[in-house]
């Protein structure tokens, strides 16, 4: 059994990030000694590597709670967790061409800049931001 912070240093996470896994439910609810400290079992410390793992791979926690639940489902199967990692895939493949232009979009505006110590009012980049935001 483990202590919040013995787990949290296993883990590599803060122990704030254990607590909240607790609170919402991506980890069983510790058992508590008599004087109220918490006591992790190994399965948490399992729990929150695969947290790690699965956003590392870019999963949001709700996905992850949907993976965790398909994991616990004895009625689910590999075909299951298979359509949901493709559906990731498309995800991410979406970001990334989002991201693809949101670079290209700051390369230009970089081009674009003088850089010749302008004031700031007239910063081409601070402009194009403040347009997005109208």
């Amino acid at each position: 059994m483990l202590t919040v912070g013995q787990l949290a240093k296993a883990c590599e996470v803060r122990v704030d990030t254990v607590r909240y896994y607790e609170r919402i439910g991506m980890i069983g609810e510790a058992d508590r000694t008599d004087a109220g400290y918490r006591k992790f079992n190994e399965e948490a410390a399992e729990r929150i590597h695969f947290i790690k793992s699965a956003q590392g791979m870019g999963f949001t926690l709700d996905e992850i709670k949907e993976l965790l639940n398909l994991a616990e489902d004895d009625g689910a199967n590999c075909s299951d967790i298979c359509k949901f990692a493709r559906e990731k895939i498309g995800d991410l493949e979406k970001q990334i061409r989002q991201m693809r232009a949101f670079k290209r979009e700051l390369e230009d505006l970089v081009t674009a800049c003088s850089g010749d110590g302008r004031p700031i009012k007239s910063c081409k980049i601070l402009a194009r931001m403040n347009s997005k935001l109208k």
